[in-house]
């Protein structure tokens, strides 16, 4: 079974599977709820969806200015430059967010009613064969997808907003956030690409959506390394989206300030 994985034929791999497998507790639970049917698939659509809707959202936050000639006249004012930049940037990932938490709220209020919290194992539905990597229930996994989903809306804001802060065009913008957000989805339908590409894939921002998803990967065994370092792939998805998230909003406000007039 650990030959299954995708461990590079590396004995090391294969012995940090075991090691988490080695970590879950036994016997699994079972009970009827939300897990039983389609909703966390339904549920990564619909944070996709988010995704493309949050970047035309901030895709023209700088660059509608830049290309009308407004920023010009912004900056010259007492509050242009450092404090319209912040207001800039936290007033898109606040609508964003809250349009994020208004969404999957009403989504879940829907479906949950419907069938009910779920506290099953996750490895009815989500292991890897005989191993399971996580102590998790339904509950948690929900949790987990909510995160995930939420972490690379943040990320795919942030990426947009800084290419906004060094394009002129709005309509550029949105193609190449677009086009970003399409790109893991991609890559999975092209299969099983190795190591390098599923790196790339799970560190962009937007790793944690479409077809490429913490819904799917849990139950994948896809395990990334780079010399010693073993890396699952929910750990990196997480990691990766919570270092760029940071990274962008930094380089969105300072390519913002440089901007030339």
């Amino acid at each position: 079974m650990v030959n299954s994985l995708e461990s590079q034929n590396r004995q090391d791999v294969a012995d940090y599977a075991l090691r988490l497998d080695e970590r879950v507790e036994t016997p699994f639970v079972y009970q009827y709820g939300f897990g039983s049917s389609n909703t966390l698939a339904y549920l990564t659509v619909c944070v996709f969806i988010l995704v493309v809707i949050c970047s035309v959202i901030s895709a023209p936050v700088f660059s509608s200015d830049y290309a009308s000639g407004a920023d010009d006249i912004q900056r010259c004012t007492r509050n242009g430059r450092r404090k319209l930049a912040h207001a800039k940037l936290l007033s898109s990932i606040i609508i964003s967010s809250a349009l994020f938490f208004l969404c999957t709220g009403v989504f879940l209020a829907i479906t949950l009613p419907v069938f009910g919290l779920d506290g099953t194992s996750v490895q009815f539905n989500y292991s890897t064969g005989v191993l399971a990597f996580t102590n998790m229930s339904e509950n948690g996994f929900l949790i987990l997808v909510l995160i995930s989903g939420f972490l690379t809306v943040l990320a795919m804001i942030c990426l947009t907003l800084w290419l906004s802060s060094i394009l002129n065009s709005p309509v550029m913008v949105l193609a190449i956030s677009v086009g970003i957000a399409l790109l893991p989805s991609i890559i999975s339908v092209i299969g099983n690409t190795g190591n390098l590409v599923n790196w790339i894939r799970l560190c962009l921002p937007s790793g944690g959506t479409g077809l490429a998803n913490m819904f799917t990967e849990l139950g994948q065994g896809t395990f990334l390394t780079a010399g010693p370092l073993i890396v699952w792939s929910p750990h990196l998805m997480l990691a990766a989206a919570l270092l760029e998230i940071p990274v962008f909003y930094l380089l969105a406000r300072r390519c913002y300030i440089k901007h030339e007039l």
